[in-house]
């Protein structure tokens, strides 16, 4: 084999090991209560798991002030705090700038029930289509019970 041949080779496999790493570590989304219509302003959104599940990522549909890039939140379940963190800039609508997902990274695992993200300031998006809760899109993987 020449040395192209063996680049070319190794390299295919490193490819494939992180195509496999990465499908193995792909999030699904757990819960979302997102529509398209226009907003009002909550500090807090809830989200219900129905079975057990890791949950790797939060976000929430945010109105982000001139060059705020972060908001502290806490997610609690039955009142008690389970996980503090910032929460960060990330996609936004293109027709309107200062919408844009709060996205944080949260890495807990999580028993059936309901959950409350709440952010320090009021500018989560909520609607009577969302019950007057902030839009939320929770992501993770399902897990059996007894693990």
């Amino acid at each position: 084999m020449n040395r192209v041949t063996i680049l070319g080779a190794t390299l295919l496999l490193l490819l494939s090991a992180s195509f496999q790493t990465q499908a193995q570590n792909t999030s699904n989304k757990l819960f979302e209560n997102w529509n398209t219509g226009g907003c009002g302003y909550t500090d807090s959104s809830s989200f219900e798991l129905r079975t057990p599940a890791h949950v790797d990522q939060i976000d929430v549909w945010y109105h982000w002030r001139g060059r705020e890039s972060s908001v502290p939140y806490t997610i609690s379940h039955d009142g008690q705090t389970i996980r503090t963190g910032t929460l960060y800039r990330a996609e936004c609508d293109p027709n309107q700038e200062a919408w844009c997902v709060a996205r944080g990274s949260v890495d807990i695992d999580a028993g059936p029930g309901a959950y409350m993200v709440r952010t320090e300031r009021p500018r989560v998006c909520q609607n009577s289509a969302s019950a007057g809760v902030g839009f939320v899109k929770v992501f993770g993987q399902r897990r059996r019970r007894g693990r």
